[in-house]
C-alpha cells in the first residue's frame, strides 16, 4: 500500500503538462514495441525488460533511466528482427525519438511545475525537424535497397535532395528563432 500511496501522491503533485508528457512517453514506447512486434518477434524476457525500462523513465525521468531505455529497445530490436531493411524501421525510429525527445523535455524541470511554451514549442519544431529528416532518409534508403539496378548517380542525387532538404529546415528554423526574438 506505501507504494501506492506514494505513486499517488507523486502524481497528485506533478503538473498536467509533464503528466501528459509520460503518457506521450507511454505511448510511443508501446508504438516501439507494437513495431518491433511487426518486424520480428521479440523474446519474452527483453519485453519484460522493456516494460521494466519503461516504468523507471515514467517514475524517475530525471535519471539515466532514459538512455536504459533506449538501450533495451535497441537491444530488443537487434534480437527480433532479422530484416533490418523493413519499414517498421521508420515507425520504430520515430517512436524512439519521441521517447528521448518527451523524456528529455519531462526532465527539464521539477514535477510541480508546468513546461513553458516557449520550450515544448522549441522542442516540438526540433522534434518534427529530426523526424522529418530521419522518415525521408529512411524512406529513400528503403526505396534504393528495394531496387537492384539502382545507380550510384540516383544514389548520391537522392542523397544531395535529403541533405538540400535538411539545410533548407535548419535555416527556415534558425530564421523563425530570429523572428522570435
Amino acid at each position: 500500500m506505501r507504494l501506492l500511496d506514494l505513486v499517488a501522491r507523486r502524481i497528485g503533485a506533478t503538473h498536467r503538462d509533464r503528466l501528459l508528457l509520460g503518457a506521450v512517453i507511454v505511448g510511443a514506447a508501446l508504438l516501439f514495441w507494437c513495431a518491433a512486434q511487426a518486424a520480428g518477434d521479440p523474446p519474452a524476457f527483453l519485453v519484460g525488460l522493456f516494460v521494466l525500462a519503461l516504468a523507471a523513465v515514467t517514475v524517475n525521468p530525471h535519471t539515466a533511466t532514459g538512455a536504459g531505455l533506449l538501450l533495451v529497445s535497441v537491444w530488443l530490436w537487434y534480437v527480433a528482427v532479422d530484416d533490418s531493411t523493413t519499414w517498421w524501421s521508420l515507425v520504430a525510429g520515430c517512436a524512439l525519438l519521441t521517447v528521448h525527445s518527451a523524456q528529455s523535455l519531462l526532465a527539464s524541470g521539477p514535477d510541480p511545475a508546468p513546461v513553458p511554451t516557449t520550450i515544448a514549442r522549441t522542442w516540438l519544431r526540433r522534434t518534427l525537424a529530426v523526424a522529418g529528416v530521419t522518415l525521408a532518409t529512411g524512406a529513400l534508403t528503403l526505396t534504393l535497397h528495394g531496387r537492384s539496378s539502382t545507380s550510384t548517380t540516383a544514389t548520391i542525387i537522392g542523397l544531395a535532395v535529403v541533405a538540400a532538404a535538411v539545410v533548407a529546415v535548419l535555416i527556415a528554423a534558425r530564421d523563425q528563432g530570429d523572428e522570435a526574438h
